[in-house]
């Protein structure tokens, strides 16, 4: 049987609001500041959502599992 592929993990934003859909199970997403420095570590399923009012403006990197994401807001 051919393997299962993984449906594309995707990024939307509305307003404050980062949200990270088609997450496999148990994915594992960090956010980082450039400066290397951990905001947020986490586990989720599906969806997750990160609100960015926490944090100033700026760029960032998320890592989800092996995929790694730079952020500017």
């Amino acid at each position: 049987a051919p393997e299962a592929t993984q449906p594309e993990i995707t990024l939307s934003r509305s307003g404050s609001v980062l949200t990270v859909d088609n997450l496999p199970e148990q994915s594992s997403l960090t956010l980082y500041a450039l400066d290397g420095r951990t905001l947020l570590s986490t586990r989720a399923s599906g969806q997750y959502s990160i609100s960015l009012s926490d944090f100033t403006p700026g760029v960032y990197v998320l890592r989800v599992n092996k995929n790694v994401i730079k952020i500017k807001f």
